[in-house]
């Protein structure tokens, strides 16, 4: 039995032919790649507004044997906040967002743990999220998507004495690092109308 074979004649019209049309696949391809890559803008980018939400503690008590205070920490985090020029803006006094205008949410979490009354621990993070309605396939349902921007976290440890004067140095390099990232996220004319986003 003889298999079947088909040979494959190309000449050099076709040879030219093949060759050309390679070559202008990938010429068309190269910008959309790049396109691809440059139109990307960063997370941060156009965030006109930080809504900062409260610090709120799981345990008040342990919180309180460890001598960190809810209403210390957050006029602590809007100072820090202020200091590095960010558009903040406490819960207590935010209004609501505007269509326009880019806002997303800074919660802080700390969460203590005393050991015995005579050191505590205390995990010290915060993340900048935002929380959107979409209509997300297979299923026509709007469901609720968060969006991580950011996020860092430390584990706090000292004597009972001095344990708030740590989270409040934790806080305030999150802070700072925040801040930078932000910044550098941000166009030159950020905060103007014509603001463009990057191409």
């Amino acid at each position: 039995m003889k298999g079947w074979s088909a040979p494959i004649v190309m000449n050099g019209n076709n040879i030219c032919a093949a060759l050309c049309f390679a070559l202008l696949g990938a010429v068309m391809l190269m910008p959309a790649a790049g396109n691809a890559q440059e139109s990307a803008a960063q997370g941060l980018y156009g965030v006109k507004e930080i809504l900062v939400r409260p610090v709120r503690f799981d345990d008040a008590a342990t919180a309180k044997s460890c001598r960190l205070d809810p209403g210390e920490l957050d006029a602590l985090i809007m100072k820090e906040l202020q200091d590095n020029n960010l558009p903040a803006i406490p819960e207590a006094e935010a209004r609501p967002s505007l269509m326009d205008v880019a806002r997303i949410n800074l919660i802080p979490q700390i969460v203590p743990y005393n050991s015995q009354g005579l050191d505590c621990v205390t995990w010290v993070s915060m993340y900048a999220e935002s929380r959107n309605h979409l209509r997300v396939l297979p299923i026509e349902i709007p469901r609720v998507v968060v969006v991580l921007y950011w996020r860092q976290g430390q584990l706090v440890s000292s004597a009972v004495s001095v344990h708030a004067d740590h989270v409040d140095n934790a806080l305030h390099t999150m802070i700072h690092e925040f801040g930078v990232r932000y910044v550098t996220a941000q166009p030159p004319t950020v905060g103007r109308p014509n603001a463009r986003p990057p191409r």
